[in-house]
């Protein structure tokens, strides 16, 4: 199957989906490629939901490949409309709206979610609300409710509560 290709893919407890086979040609891409028993794997892009998978080869079958019966599937309301835009992209090429958003890599997916962790952190942080914060948020609620020692007791050392803060402790 070609890129561009249309085909019919099966993944997990979904029904099958149409898709169209994608670019791999991308240095970035091919590197993405799983190994192993799935070294045939094919990356896809389903229609509907316009994101990306790599299928085992047996997973994916060509569009023709009891095209009427999977397309007369009444649900999910979501495949109706994929398989709308898979019949307007045979008959036209047109693509359905957000199609034209690339595959990321990867490597690239994870840096960009390290940046977000790490930016996200920094900024909870920045804003005073740290581990601090929220251990004196649960002192004060434990010690409104009656869980926790009032401040300045005996007993706030003996069971382990810490102390208030501002506190001599």
């Amino acid at each position: 199957l070609a890129p561009g290709a249309l085909v019919w893919a099966k993944f997990g407890g979904y029904p099958w989906w149409p898709a169209a086979r994608a670019d791999e040609s991308s240095p970035d891409v091919a590197a993405d490629k799983p190994g192993g028993a799935d070294a045939d794997a094919l990356l896809v892009r389903f229609f509907g939901t316009l994101e990306y998978a790599w299928m085992a080869g047996a997973s994916v079958q060509p569009f023709a490949h009891n095209r009427e019966a999977r397309a007369r599937a009444q649900k999910p309301a979501s495949l109706r409309r994929a398989v709308a835009q898979a019949l307007a992209y045979e008959a036209s090429g047109a693509t359905p709206p957000g199609w034209a958003v690339q595959y990321v890599p990867l490597a690239n997916k994870a840096a960009a979610e390290a940046g977000k962790a790490k930016g996200g952190a920094a900024a909870g942080k920045a804003k005073g609300k740290g581990k601090d914060a929220a251990a004196e948020r649960r002192l004060r609620v434990a010690r409104t409710l009656g869980l926790a020692p009032p401040e300045g007791s005996p007993w706030a050392r003996v069971r382990g509560a810490a102390a208030a803060p501002g506190s001599s402790e």
